[in-house]
């Protein structure tokens, strides 16, 4: 029989996550956008403005997300805006946790460029 010392991880997968900051544009409110990725690498959900999808690499603590791609909807400039700094933070993705029902994202150096909250 063989017995687990440490608390299991949480887990990333099969949980909608709740954007609440993007690096560079800060706190996000509303519209809401989320994110959520499979055990398959499948990832995705809703921007500010459009569905997007993608495709993510998960080992261990290190993640990394391409081909990002979504649907063409044109919103304001501002939530415009909002959806390229999610885009082009979900490229910069590094290194994920999972603690207390909040996932944070950081870059290669270390630096939080994402935080979500799990969606109830």
């Amino acid at each position: 029989m063989v017995t687990q010392r440490a608390e299991p991880k949480a887990s990333v997968f099969g949980q909608l996550w709740v954007v609440d900051y993007v690096d560079g544009i800060g706190a996000v409110a509303a519209p809401q956008a989320t994110f959520q990725v499979s055990e398959a690498g499948k990832a995705g959900g809703s921007g500010p403005c459009n569905s997007y999808f993608a495709t993510a690499k998960i080992e261990g603590e290190a993640i990394t997300i391409s081909g990002i791609g979504s649907t063409y909807k044109a919103c304001a400039p501002e939530v415009m805006a909002e959806e390229k700094a999610l885009f082009d933070a979900l490229a910069r993705a590094a290194s994920y946790n999972v603690e207390a029902g909040k996932l944070t994202i950081s870059d290669k150096v270390g630096r939080e460029i994402l935080r979500f909250s799990a969606a109830s």
